[in-house]
């Protein structure tokens, strides 16, 4: 049988106790601070690395445009298409819209579809697919008509060879 301990013995092994968990509890908390810095040092480093690299892409010379290649356009003078794109030499690549340049370029009755992509660092290209007419449609003035159906004014000065409709209202189109 154990000896029963006496008041201080016990008030002894309490302390003991009490401290060791104290500084079981100290050295918990220094992990956890470090831990916590760490953490706070690499975010923080991230951010201002980040905001760093977005300030040099916006202010670099080598993210400028300095080509624009305009593929697949053969009725569509390029001139308009690069009109029409607001593209222009020297703009920053980072501030190109390409989906408000598309939108754009198409707004052309002969472009059935265009791509503006950016090849980074400095070259732009612009993809048009035209329409193609299959033939020609006499509504009063004579329009190109493509297999969708959509009216397209005659360009001047070109030989044809493509069927003549005629006999359609004019109700019947929109052009």
């Amino acid at each position: 049988m154990r000896k029963r301990a006496g008041a201080n013995t016990l008030k002894k092994r309490r302390e003991a106790r009490s401290s060791e968990a104290l500084r079981r509890a100290a050295r918990r908390a220094g992990a956890f601070t470090k831990a916590l810095l760490i953490a706070a040092a690499l975010c923080g480093g991230a951010f201002f690395g980040a905001r760093h690299l977005w300030i040099w892409l916006n202010t670099s010379p080598k993210f400028v445009v300095r080509s624009i290649e305009v593929k697949g356009a053969v009725r569509v003078d390029q001139k308009e298409i690069l009109r029409l794109s607001k593209i222009k030499k020297g703009a920053r690549m980072l501030d190109l819209k390409p989906a408000l340049s598309q939108k754009s370029i198409m707004g052309n009755c002969w472009v059935r579809r265009a791509d503006v992509s950016r090849r980074f660092p400095n070259t732009v290209i612009i993809t048009v697919k035209e329409r193609l007419p299959i033939a020609l449609v006499n509504i009063g003035p004579v329009y190109y008509m493509d297999s969708d159906g959509f009216l397209m004014p005659l360009i001047p000065l070109t030989y044809s060879d493509v069927p003549l409709i005629s006999g359609v209202g004019a109700d019947c189109a929109d052009p």
